[in-house]
């Protein structure tokens, strides 16, 4: 047995699978650096993911365990499930079969690290990137020459150069993020310290042709319901990013607040820990609200947990909904009830139906849960283009 053994874990037993790619970077700078890298990969054993790590720690003693945690819950505020709990088990359950040091990092991870390295109780975290990008060249017989991925980007920046090489590594697809398509709510939202955007609607048009020039699919996913969204600016967003030429548009209502994200640091400058912000939400909240700033908080650790816990350590993960939206006029006392708003007409050859619960965006404890479904309208084509998963569904008129 190697006493250079570094045993690398995927707790994800959420299906469909992601591929855990990080991992695969790591166990190949791991093994250039002389280490022998083993991967545990519990995506398809998670009905059985005790036994997994029971037979693989029965005869191997790693010199170190480095756990992925990709995301620390779905992030998406009509679900609202939180993974740290079971990711939490699996790292007791390795803790008691191995003595080896426990390191956990992640894009997830470090979105709260100090949180999370306290909730987790392992040894060591990792805060930050810690991918690079590889050229698929080399040997033909290489299997990463049958690999189809599809990648994550940001509208910018992307050129020609990246599609080009996007194409050449095998890419099938981009799933691209722009956000939104108005300029005045892109302002406050995703902006430089020197106070410029990084990325405009001209430049998500630029992914899309450059995706299809290389023979790439192309995903546009949206975030509805940000600072300032109203009706009217929602209904723009929808009509403007359909009229692109791409496979699925994906809207999501809704956004995850995380401690170190403008919208995070903006909700607690709000707060101030004396007082509830309008659009500041979570389903499991038993209690206003209130928000402290970094610097109103003794410690980092404090700071962070309240954007995930509330002060008896239940989770209690927050979301905003723009508090200009519409809601549901009907009182509801069902947990389960949903509430519709009217069909909205975003352009001549579509409608798009939203479906809300009581009070999505309020700050007040409310026993009734906020909740999103998708509703089939009556002439619904089979395949439509818009993912309706989320929020929306689109039929032609």
């Amino acid at each position: 047995m190697s006493d250079r053994l570094v045993t690398l874990v995927n707790p994800n037993r959420i299906h469909p699978g992601i591929t855990p790619y990080a991992l695969d970077i790591l166990t190949t700078s791991l093994e250039q650096a002389g280490y022998d890298v083993e991967v545990v990969d519990l995506t398809f054993r998670r009905d059985a993911w005790k036994d997994a790590l029971t037979d693989y720690f029965s005869d191997r003693r790693p010199l170190l365990i480095g756990v992925t945690i990709r995301n620390t819950d779905t992030i998406y505020p009509q679900e609202q499930k939180v993974f740290l709990g079971a990711h939490k088990e699996i790292i007791e359950e390795i803790r008691r079969l191995a003595d080896a040091p426990i390191v956990a990092g992640g894009v997830g991870f470090s979105s709260m690290p100090v949180a999370a390295t306290d909730y987790l109780g392992v040894d060591y975290g990792v805060k930050g990137p810690g991918e690079i990008v590889r050229r698929k060249h080399g040997d033909a017989g290489s299997p990463l020459h049958d690999l189809r991925l599809w990648i994550y980007s940001q509208p910018a920046p992307f050129d020609d150069e990246l599609a080009e090489l996007l194409a050449q590594a095998g890419c099938a697809g981009v799933n691209v993020a722009p956000d939104h398509v108005r300029e005045d709510l892109l302002n406050g939202w995703k902006v430089t310290q020197r106070g410029t955007r990084y990325y405009g609607y001209d430049d998500l048009v630029n992914v899309v042709e450059l995706t299809r020039k290389h023979g790439m699919l192309c995903m546009i996913e949206v975030l509805l319901g940000m600072p300032g969204e109203t009706i009217d600016t929602l209904r723009e967003c929808i009509d403007r990013t359909m009229e692109l030429d791409v496979t699925v548009v994906g809207f999501t209502l809704g956004l995850r607040i995380f401690p170190y994200s403008p919208l995070g640091m903006q909700c607690a400058a709000l707060s101030g820990g004396d007082k509830a912000v309008p659009g500041v939400q979570s389903n499991t909240a038993t209690r206003p609200i209130i928000l402290r700033t970094a610097e109103q908080c003794s410690t980092p650790l404090e700071y962070e947990r309240q954007f995930m816990f509330e002060e008896g350590g239940s989770f209690r993960p927050l979301y905003y909904f723009s508090p200009e939206l519409p809601e549901d006029r009907r009182p509801s006392r069902d947990p389960t009830a949903v509430a519709e708003h009217p069909e909205l007409h975003v352009g001549p050859h579509r409608r798009v139906r939203l479906s809300a619960g009581d009070a999505a965006h309020r700050a007040r404890p409310d026993p009734a849960r906020q909740q999103l479904c998708r509703q089939p309208l009556p002439d619904e084509p089979r395949g439509a283009r818009l993912q309706g998963r989320l929020l929306v569904t689109v039929a032609r008129a």
